[in-house]
């Protein structure tokens, strides 16, 4: 049974004449995620945000698989901009995902940035970067990651 869990950080995107400047957010899923130092930044046309995500206290079963998208959303909730998802497997998902990827047998609806497998009771972050062209209605919108655990 899949699990979706929205996620909002409370990181609101502030505009000013030199650029976008957002302030540094730590925030903690329900299933122990950790969000660590996310910031975003404009330059010219684009914007970046960074971070890392820490999987320290995080426990996967064998068998499952946990999906984290970050979406930006704007203030009045009217628009999305959705980035590509970031997948974590257990030991078993992970070798039943790679054969149905090498059968042919498996897409995901887009494509992962990155897959990873999860071993439990290790340390393990990810540095993440999310890229997206800039567009008005940036100004003041949230980062949200919608998290969904199968």
């Amino acid at each position: 049974m899949k699990k979706l869990y929205f996620y909002i950080l409370s990181c609101t995107l502030l505009f000013s004449v030199s650029g976008l400047k957002a302030q540094m957010v730590n925030v903690t899923t329900q299933d122990n995620l950790r969000v660590e130092d996310f910031q975003f930044t404009k330059e010219g046309n684009t914007v970046q945000g960074s971070g890392v995500l820490n999987l320290d206290n995080v426990r996967l079963g064998s068998a499952q698989m946990l999906i984290l998208t970050p979406v930006i959303r704007s203030e009045d909730n009217t628009k999305f901009h959705r980035f590509q998802p970031i997948v974590f497997t257990g030991a078993s998902r992970d070798r039943t995902w790679q054969r149905a990827i090498d059968w042919e047998v498996f897409k995901f609806e887009e494509t992962p940035q990155l897959v990873m497998r999860r071993t439990n009771k290790r340390p393990q972050t990810v540095p993440i970067t999310l890229t997206a062209p800039y567009e008005e209605w940036f100004r003041g919108s949230e980062l949200v990651f919608l998290e969904t655990k199968s």
